[in-house]
């Protein structure tokens, strides 16, 4: 997703409608820690950790959050890439997640006024926002264990979450 794209999602009506999932505390601030240590600039921090499972511009009036998972859904990181351009660049981790590929599958489906911006559903998390020249390249992701997500959450868009 390249930087103009998410300003444009910045843009979104306020009663559209976001889900995603939070990781367990413990993986949330390894990955925090990970981007520490391999020297990421602007690290997202371990409180904004999470992957997107939908972000609709139309609102998604019956949308009911799963909450609290009762088993955790596992990811592994299956590479690190730049989304965006040489002026915009977003540091994520891709994530191999079949669970969250289907989920976003069966969410679209089932509500059929939703809109996904992008041709396909890729489960990442964000390293950084702001990644600069960073090459990603650099970064050792077979150190990082299977990571535990914990808890599927929704909200309303909020206009200001750049901020």
């Amino acid at each position: 997703m390249r930087l103009n794209e998410i300003l444009q999602l910045n843009e979104a009506p306020e009663d559209g409608t976001f889900a995603g999932v939070r990781f367990l505390p413990e993986d949330a601030q390894k990955l925090e820690q990970f981007a520490i240590d391999n020297n990421v600039p602007n690290p997202n921090p371990a409180s904004k950790m999470h992957v997107t499972l939908l972000f609709s511009k139309t609102p998604i009036a019956n949308y009911e959050p799963h909450g609290p998972l009762k088993q955790a859904i596992m990811a592994q990181a299956k590479e690190a890439t730049i989304f965006g351009d040489d002026d915009e660049r977003v540091l994520v981790l891709v994530l191999k997640c079949p669970q969250l590929v289907k989920r976003h599958k069966f969410l679209m489906d089932k509500h059929k006024e939703a809109t996904w911006d992008h041709e396909d559903y890729i489960p990442h998390v964000t390293l950084s926002y702001d990644c600069g020249d960073f090459d990603p390249e650099s970064l050792d992701i077979d150190s990082l264990d299977v990571l535990s997500l914990v808890e599927e959450y929704g909200d309303d868009i909020d206009p200001n979450w750049t901020d």
